[in-house]
């Protein structure tokens, strides 16, 4: 099957990019072979003083980096854009799962309850019609 192939390909593409992505990125720092309390050539043959306690972080923590707040006047701005584009992008992606969700479903012979209900509108052998036709009409 040609589509199966096609996914297939996809998906190897997939991997194999983003591994040349990944490998592409590794951090090269000079102080990863160097660890705390050796000598470290950069700097002089310095010794490197122990590495700080950090403190143990929590999913909260990360969540507060990523909130934004509607009341605050500096984010307000970045807020309403965030959300209107989310939602113009979801409702795109929405739309084109659409497409291929009716043509999927009135791909068959006979005559179904949608079809009856399209027929005024547009002809359901259009599923970019008949996809608009279902959101304009509720």
């Amino acid at each position: 099957d040609d589509l199966a192939r096609l996914y297939a390909l996809y998906v190897g593409s997939v991997v194999v990019f983003a591994s040349i992505t990944l490998a592409a990125a590794a951090d090269a720092s000079p102080l990863r072979s160097s660890p705390r309390g050796e000598r470290n050539p950069l700097k002089g043959g310095a010794v490197l003083p122990p590495a700080p306690a950090r403190e143990p972080w929590s999913w909260a923590d990360i969540a507060k980096c990523y909130y934004v707040s509607p009341a605050d006047p500096a984010a307000r701005d970045f807020f309403f854009v965030w959300i209107s584009r989310t939602l113009y992008y979801t409702g795109g992606s929405v739309q084109a799962f659409l497409v291929y969700f009716v043509r999927d479903r009135l791909d068959d012979d006979g005559p179904t309850r949608i079809d009856r209900f399209l027929a005024p509108y547009v002809s359901t052998a259009d599923p970019a019609r008949a996809t608009c036709a279902i959101a304009l009409a509720g």
